[in-house]
């Protein structure tokens, strides 16, 4: 059975820091985003004016497993921003996309899946099994699956939008509106407010 291949966006957290600020102070790792002008449409098309002026960046980093062959999977991702949204433009480049578990709650993280990890007070914290950070994995289906703090899987699918398109024989992009919240959400609450992003 060939072994799945998942990219990971890691911001905020491993030393990789989204910066919302017009400065070039930038440490290695560091991506500046750019304010937006309007909201983001999150088609999957990326045909926003606001994209041209989003640097791009590989997707090169592994974290877990062996390196993916260019062959297999390779990637490249913008971001801009504005008050309510971080927004991201991914180009994934895949000789396959696979879909074996039709439940969000079923091993999600052996199919195929953007994964975006977020740590909104760059704490470093533990948040396996708590909201210190997320990892949200957004599947095939567009559902967004992250751990609750009883151990088991949680939709968090009012956390983002997101729609991906086919745009060529093996390429995928995908585009993402992400609402960000702090360390003090909880999930069994209805009153979590999502943080407003300012410069800085």
């Amino acid at each position: 059975m060939k072994k799945l291949s998942t990219l990971f966006l890691f911001l905020g957290i491993l030393n990789h820091h989204l910066v919302i600020a017009q400065t070039t102070d930038l440490k290695k790792g560091d991506y500046l985003a750019h304010k937006a002008s309007k909201p983001v449409l999150v088609d999957g098309n990326g045909n926003d004016k606001d994209w041209a002026k989003a640097s791009s960046q590989l997707l090169d980093n592994t974290w877990l497993g062996l390196d993916p062959s260019q062959d297999d999977v390779t990637g490249t991702y913008k971001i801009l921003w504005d008050e309510n949204y971080v927004y991201y433009l991914v180009t994934i480049h895949d000789d396959s996309l696979s879909d074996q578990h039709k439940s969000p709650f079923e091993l999600w993280w052996e199919d195929d899946c953007l994964e975006l990890f977020i740590d909104e007070n760059n704490s470093d914290g533990n948040h396996q099994y708590n909201h210190s950070a997320f990892a949200y994995h957004i599947t095939l289906d567009l559902d967004v699956v992250d751990m609750s703090s009883d151990e088991k899987p949680l939709l968090l699918n009012d956390h983002i939008l997101a729609k991906w398109i086919k745009t060529a024989p093996h390429t995928y992009t995908w585009e993402v509106a992400l609402r960000v919240f702090d360390d003090t959400f909880d999930e069994k609450s209805k009153k979590n407010m999502p943080i407003k992003l300012a410069q800085g």
